[in-house]
């Protein structure tokens, strides 16, 4: 979502996973990115050794690459993968821009998907 052409010439867009488990708990997570993120993520939701992952729990999972992807993204004379920074959309979508977007996004294919909406 929000492809786009960055100030920077690079193309950068926000790229989501969104995984569903057959017998849903009616819950949602957000899984989160480390680092500088660029990666998509597993949307598994591991949150620890000798603790079943959450999608096996019941939980339908997004991650998402902040907008960026480490890939093509990158550029070694402006500080190699962090080179987004210079691009503001970029930074801002790393930041806090790309979160609400996907979540909505996420949220109503669940809805669609499973034919009603997320327990509260």
């Amino acid at each position: 979502m929000h492809e786009r052409v960055g100030a920077d010439g690079q193309n950068y867009a926000i790229r989501f996973h969104l995984r569903l488990p057959i017998a849903w708990n009616g819950r949602f997570v957000f899984q989160g990115g480390g680092g500088l993120d660029g990666d998509l993520g597993d949307a598994i939701g591991t949150v620890g050794a000798g603790i079943a992952p959450v999608l096996a729990r019941g939980f339908a999972v997004v991650s998402q690459d902040a907008g960026h992807d480490n890939a093509i993204n990158t550029n070694p004379a402006r500080n190699g993968m962090a080179a987004f920074g210079f691009d503001a959309p970029a930074r801002a979508d790393y930041g806090y821009a790309s979160l609400q977007p996907v979540a909505d996004a996420a949220k109503a294919v669940v809805r669609q998907f499973y034919g009603r909406a997320l327990s509260e």
